[in-house]
Parts: structure tokens; C-alpha cells; sequence
């Protein structure tokens, strides 16, 4: 009676936690997830990256000025003829000032190149942004399913305690009737006990459930609430060869390495950039009155240079360094291509066994079923044990408890699926 009062109480108690569904659970862990979080903003320092080199194209202001100070003032004799005049080349103290502003107008790809490496540089952390999206999709799933999955053992073992309870009251009762030996009231004593303490492992592997997934939605563990159960259709027909058109249009890694080569083809124009000259146009204004005698100390100007530098074969060699790298890229995205239809092959191969383990276990419970319900025929009619029908019980519920676990494997091998394409396939 105490049991069942404990049981009742339990059912109240989740009935009055707040609930969400799966769906609700993935977006929670998409904006509240500190790891995909950190990865944003991540992102978003690469905009910046290609916002800093998008400037590039625009002028440049600079401001130049210093204050020289020697120890003497420095003059030129100039013999005239009449004699020796004296000018003033430099004051003792004096003020050089620059400033105005610099286009670039010939780059030979620099900045091109510059803007060119940053974008793809951005596309490619935002490729691995959606990667990790994947997995926060996934682990907020599988978590979600795996309460699902407990909740329903803890029906099962509930009704397993509540029959072996009842087992247990009948047997006290029939034992202090001369009917029955004690050993048969300690036998199901020993089962109900473990029975209860199944349930409590239960109980508490709900609650551990429960805060992973509160974790991976970005709060602390928590077991306050309660989630709502999901409709599947497990017995989807999936074809392998569209799963491996659709990973490769939708894997994310796979664009990465896309992003990653275009990256480096920019690299490349940059580096051969250093083999073309610079031009650039300067206006501005500058000051000095290294000679405190003229009159007009400070102009205007308009200046028009152009630049070259080339430092030996040091280009030369880095730039087949970076064309060695590209071909190295290419090379790792056809490998990890291979990898992902081996991940499908083995995702698909553990999905049709799941179905195939589902449809076995769901005939081993109506199996068991019948069997128990023989047994409990020929226990009452004393011609079975007590031990053969408390077999019988625990059969019963092992079968129903591995069938559970089949079904929602079923579901947790469909959730893999999905991640190893890159989309859902429902």
C-alpha cells in the first residue's frame, strides 16, 4: 500500500513539471549552447578580419611630425667674391610636420588578393560553425531520446514492482494458510526488493539524463521538468545511395575544404602581386622651420610614386609552398569524402539491424507474455513452482525492456544518419 502511495505521488509530481518537445530541446541547445556560442563569435571576428582588409581600398590618412634638437645651428660659407657669406642651412631647434593621405592606386592583387583570402577564410569558419551546429543538433536528440528511452523503463519496472507486490500478498496470505512453503514468501520478498532497487537506479539515471541535456542547452544540470514524447516513423524505407548525394551536398566539412583551396588560390595571388610594382598617389601638407628666416615655412603637395621590391627567390619558393598546400587540401577532402560513406555504410547497416533486432524483440515479448500467462496457469493449479512463475515474471519484463531499447535504438541510428549526411532524412 506504502509502494503504491510512493507511486502515485511520483506520477503527480511529473505531471506538474513543465514539459517541452524535441524540437524545442534542439533550438534551446542552438541558443543557449556555450561551446556553438564561443564558435560565433569566433566567426564573427573573421567579418571583421574581411571588413579590415575590404579598407585597403580606400585612402589611407597619415600624420608624421617630430622635433630635432642639436647641439648647435648648422651653416654653409659660400666664398662670393667680396668675401665670405655665412647662410643658414639648419636652426638649432626645429619642427618637421606631415600630413595628408595616400591612395593606393596599382596593387598588382594585393588588396584584391587580400579581400579575396579573408571572405573565403570567413566562409570556411562559418562551415565549421554548422559542423559543430550538427553535433548540438545530435546530442541534444540523443539526450532527449535517451529520458524517453528511461521513462519507459521506469513504466515497465513500475508495473513489475506492482505485480510482484501483489504476487508477494497472495503468496503471505496463502503461506499463513498452510497453503505454501515460507521459502516462496521469501523468494518474491527477494524479487520485489529487487525490483524496487532497479527502479530507484532508474530514477536516479533519469535525473543524470535530464541534466545532460540541461547542460547541453546551456544551463546548469537540472532534472525540473519533463519531456514529451515523440512520433516516429520507424519503419522508413532509406535509400544509401540517396543518403550519399545528400551528404555530398550538405556536409559542411566538405564546403570547408572548398573554402579552405579558394583561400589558398587567393594566397597564391597575393604572393604573385610581389612580383608587380605598386603605384600610389600622396597629397597632403607639410611644414619645417628647419629655417627660421623663410617666409612661407609650410605647401601644399601632390606626389605620385611607385614601388618595387622583390627579395631574391623568396616569393618564388613560397608561393610553390602554398600550391604545395593546396594539392595537400584537395587530397584530404577526397580522403574525408570516403570516410563519410563509410560513416553512412555503417549508420545505414546499424539502422536496418535496429529494425531487424525491433521486429525479433517485439515477438520475444508476446512470446514471453504467453509464456507467463501459461506459467501463472500451472502455478495456481500447483503444477509449477513459485520460482518457475517469478522466471517467468522477470522474462517477461527483460523482453519488454530490451524491445524498448530496440525501438528507441531504432531512433537514435536514424538521428545518426541525419548527422553523418548533414540533413534530415525524415
Amino acid at each position: 500500500m506504502k509502494f503504491t502511495i510512493n507511486i502515485i505521488f511520483i506520477l503527480l509530481f511529473v505531471s506538474n513539471l513543465h514539459s517541452f518537445n524535441i524540437d524545442e530541446a534542439v533550438d534551446r541547445a542552438l541558443k543557449g549552447n556555450r561551446i556553438l556560442n564561443s564558435k560565433k563569435h569566433e566567426l564573427q571576428s573573421y567579418q571583421f578580419k574581411e571588413d579590415a582588409a575590404k579598407s585597403l581600398r580606400y585612402p589611407s590618412i597619415f600624420f608624421d611630425s617630430n622635433y630635432n634638437v642639436f647641439n648647435d645651428e648648422k651653416n654653409v660659407l659660400f666664398d662670393t667674391g667680396l668675401g665670405t657669406q655665412k647662410f643658414l642651412l639648419n636652426e638649432k631647434d626645429y619642427i618637421n610636420l606631415s600630413t595628408g593621405v595616400r591612395l593606393n592606386l596599382y596593387t598588382g592583387g594585393l588588396v584584391s588578393g587580400g579581400i579575396s583570402y579573408a571572405n573565403y577564410q570567413k566562409l570556411s569558419k562559418n562551415e565549421e560553425l554548422q559542423e559543430v551546429k550538427l553535433d548540438i543538433i545530435y546530442n541534444s536528440k540523443i539526450a532527449y531520446v535517451d529520458i524517453l528511452e528511461l521513462k519507459a523503463y521506469r513504466s515497465i519496472l513500475l508495473k513489475e514492482v506492482e505485480a510482484l507486490s501483489a504476487h508477494y500478498n497472495d503468496a503471505t496470505s496463502l503461506y499463513e494458510q498452510g497453503v505454501v512453503p515460507q521459502i516462496d514468501v521469501l523468494q518474491t520478498d527477494v524479487k520485489v526488493k529487487r525490483a524496487k532497487q532497479r527502479l530507484t537506479e532508474i530514477e536516479n539515471s533519469i535525473k543524470v539524463a535530464k541534466g545532460n541535456l540541461s547542460v547541453i542547452m546551456g544551463d546548469k544540470p537540472d532534472d525540473s521538468f519533463d519531456v514529451d514524447d515523440i512520433l516516429f516513423d520507424i519503419n522508413k524505407n532509406i535509400d544509401i545511395e540517396f543518403l550519399n548525394t545528400l551528404a555530398k551536398s550538405y556536409r559542411p566539412i566538405l564546403k570547408d575544404f572548398e573554402y579552405r583551396v579558394e583561400a589558398l588560390n587567393s594566397s597564391i595571388d597575393i604572393k604573385n602581386s610581389e612580383y608587380k610594382p605598386k603605384l600610389y598617389l600622396t597629397s597632403g601638407y607639410s611644414y619645417s622651420d628647419i629655417q627660421d628666416d623663410l617666409d612661407n615655412k609650410g605647401s601644399f603637395f601632390i606626389q605620385g610614386g611607385i614601388k618595387f621590391q622583390i627579395d631574391w627567390d623568396k616569393t618564388f619558393k613560397e608561393r610553390n609552398a602554398l600550391k604545395e598546400r593546396k594539392f595537400s587540401l584537395q587530397k584530404d577532402k577526397e580522403q574525408v569524402y570516403l570516410q563519410i560513406l563509410l560513416a553512412i555504410k555503417r549508420s545505414y547497416e546499424d539502422y536496418i539491424t535496429a529494425k531487424s533486432n525491433f521486429a525479433l524483440s517485439k515477438s520475444s515479448v508476446n512470446s514471453a507474455d504467453e509464456y507467463f500467462r501459461v506459467v501463472k496457469i500451472k502455478y495456481k493449479e500447483g503444477l509449477l513452482k513459485n520460482s518457475d512463475l517469478l522466471d517467468a515474471e522477470a522474462m517477461l519484463t527483460d523482453s519488454m525492456m530490451v524491445e524498448r531499447a530496440n525501438y528507441f535504438n531504432i531512433i537514435k541510428k536514424i538521428f545518426m544518419i541525419e548527422r553523418v549526411v548533414g540533413k534530415e532524412v525524415r
